[in-house]
């Protein structure tokens, strides 16, 4: 079971409303407006702390001006993707949206993860997982971690006969589909952005994505979608600048 609150009304004005979003007020405002509603008529201030450990048994990422929520319905594409999420503290909350979001198979950790002990892991993981079950690639990749620290940091959540096969031909085309299709979404939602800090994120994306695309520039639909891009990408520079 979860509980969230929202406004009704913010500055007399009707949560998520057109006139709302044209106050174009910092993320952080809503949030602090939050946090005065629920601490004790003896504070008078509210402060803002930047977090910098793990948040244990949480479903959101915690920062120094709001929270990032792990919460969806799907996942991209509409597949049935394996995720093996090897940050720290990656099953909690976190996995069970996942679960429920389609993957068909989830690997994460139970707590902090060092950086060489991740590395190790996953290549131990790749390199079996093409030849057995998905659930005994785990079992070899954790029975190759000798810190004791680290033992049994892993947990598996799906069907004990999931397996990942490898293809005999490796093409883009699917992959560069997919990324056409994401950029053109980015694009897209553009004309809907109010918020400037929500613009500058969404340019982030476009790049990324305009470089993700840049090697396969000989396709007619790739140099097609960046042409598009680069003359959205210098609308969002003005549109910052104004």
């Amino acid at each position: 079971m979860a509980r969230k609150i929202m406004f009704r009304f913010f500055d007399e004005l009707a949560w998520k409303s057109e006139e709302l979003e044209k106050k174009n007020f910092p993320q952080y405002v809503f949030e602090d407006m939050r946090k005065a509603l629920q601490q004790h008529e003896s504070q008078t201030e509210v402060s803002r702390t930047k977090i910098n450990y793990l948040i244990d048994d949480s479903c959101h990422i915690q920062c120094s001006d709001d929270i990032h929520q792990g919460q969806f319905h799907s996942l991209a594409s509409h597949t049935y993707p394996i995720v093996f999420n090897n940050t720290c503290t990656s099953w909690k909350e976190f996995a069970l949206h996942m679960i429920a979001g389609g993957c068909r198979a989830y690997i994460g950790t139970l707590w902090k993860v060092g950086n060489q002990i991740a590395v190790n892991s996953a290549s131990q993981f790749y390199k079996s997982v093409f030849d057995t079950t998905i659930i005994n690639s785990v079992n070899v990749m954790l029975n190759a971690i000798e810190e004791e620290q680290y033992q049994d940091i892993y947990i598996f959540c799906g069907l004990h006969f999931s397996t990942v096969k490898r293809h005999n031909i490796i093409s883009n085309e699917k992959v560069v589909e997919e990324l056409i299709n994401s950029l053109k979404g980015w694009i897209n939602y553009v004309n809907d952005v109010k918020s400037t800090e929500l613009l500058i994120s969404v340019l982030k994306n476009i790049e990324f994505l305009n470089k993700a695309l840049t090697p396969f520039f000989q396709m007619p639909s790739v140099i097609n979608i960046l042409v598009v891009s680069a003359v959205v990408i210098k609308q969002i520079e003005e549109k910052k600048n104004m």
